[in-house]
């Protein structure tokens, strides 16, 4: 039975803290479900287990953006499919070659990592890459176009709700790094990592591990959905198929070849895509993700929670979204109405003349 005063606390909430509680308590049982049924199943996810490097609060992983992507086609490695995602080494007869890597001593789980990121494919890893940036997801897309000559129709974005796995489901690239490169054999081991970022290069990198199922946390595109809803008409710079990757996210970055001043036919643009390709998740969250992709001069963006740029962009408008009563109308908007959404957008200083 709750203490008197936690009950009575609870009878003075607004309905938006008790939404709160509900969801933070909702997490703690899921992870509570992972942990219980990967120790009865192990064949099932892989997750990372923080507690085996330190339990200081300084190596606590940073939070992780809601959403995420996955770009695949016919010859990703592993299993990708609706359903579920499984890395190379998952499919190996040898455990330890599906073992957590924050949980094994020695330099092996650095090398993995190294071999991992630089994109060396002479050995499969137990790790599986995803992105916080549909941009660089749609970049990468194309480039799996123009370089591996896949098409259009059978390569896939897969978007993920991250609210809706253990929260060691995921860890940013970085933070893997920073824990395992004192394991490394020498310094020159993530050397390739650090020159790409000293470059400028950030593909708001995370990982998972062995294998993931996904099925109805997830929403799966293909390159030609999104050309087919209009995402050329908004961003002309993604016509074609491309044989660069990193070089050209940079590039859309720092030489503003995105279109900056929104208008209403932007907007409806964007709605249309996220009802076309990003469904059953939130359409308002879609509509952000996808107008807040090049930069829009107004919004503020304070010193990066999350990297890349556009994905601080993202989630600064989002804060603002979701930080108060004024637009709860258009949150709970299940038809998402271009007028409404304009005038949240005006209030932000986004749209153009």
């Amino acid at each position: 039975m709750d203490d008197p005063e936690v009950a009575i606390h609870r009878l003075q909430e607004t309905p938006e803290e008790r939404a709160e509680r509900f969801r933070n308590n909702l997490q703690e049982l899921w992870t509570e479900f992972w942990y219980d049924l990967v120790n009865l199943l192990p064949e099932l996810p892989t997750l990372f287990c923080s507690s085996s490097i330190s339990d200081s609060p300084s190596h606590d992983p940073p939070k992780f953006p809601t959403y995420l992507f996955r770009v695949y086609d016919e010859k990703s490695r592993g299993i990708n499919n609706e359903s579920i995602f499984a890395s190379g080494a998952s499919q190996n007869t040898r455990p330890i070659d599906r073992q957590d890597l924050l949980s094994v001593e020695g330099s092996g789980p650095a090398e993995e990592l190294a071999r991992h990121l630089s994109y060396d494919r002479s050995r499969p890893t137990n790790l599986i890459s995803w992105t916080s940036s549909l941009l660089c997801a749609i970049q990468c897309a194309r480039w799996r176009w123009g370089y591996l000559g896949s098409i259009p129709e059978r390569i896939f974005i897969c978007m993920v709700d991250t609210r809706k796995f253990s929260q060691d489901q995921f860890r940013r690239d970085e933070w893997l790094v920073a824990h395992l490169q004192e394991q490394a054999e020498g310094p020159k081991t993530f050397e390739n990592f650090f020159k790409h970022r000293r470059d400028g290069f950030d593909n708001g990198e995370y990982l998972s591990q062995g294998v993931m199922f996904h099925k109805g946390r997830s929403c799966i595109m293909s390159l030609k959905d999104l050309f087919d809803s209009g995402l050329c008409d908004l961003y002309p710079a993604f016509r074609g198929p491309s044989i660069k990757w990193a070089l050209v996210v940079r590039m859309l970055r720092d030489h503003g070849k995105l279109p900056s001043a929104l208008t209403a036919g932007h907007v409806a643009t964007a709605l249309r895509i996220a009802e076309a390709c990003f469904r059953p998740f939130q359409q308002l969250d879609a509509v952000i993700i996808i107008l807040t992709m090049c930069e829009r001069s107004s919004v503020h963006v304070s010193p990066s929670t999350w990297t890349p740029l556009e994905v601080d962009r993202c989630y600064a408008v989002l804060e603002v979204l979701y930080s108060g009563d004024r637009w709860l109308a258009l949150r709970r908007d299940n038809a998402l109405r271009s007028d409404k959404l304009i005038d949240f957008l005006e209030a932000q200083k986004m749209m153009g003349k």
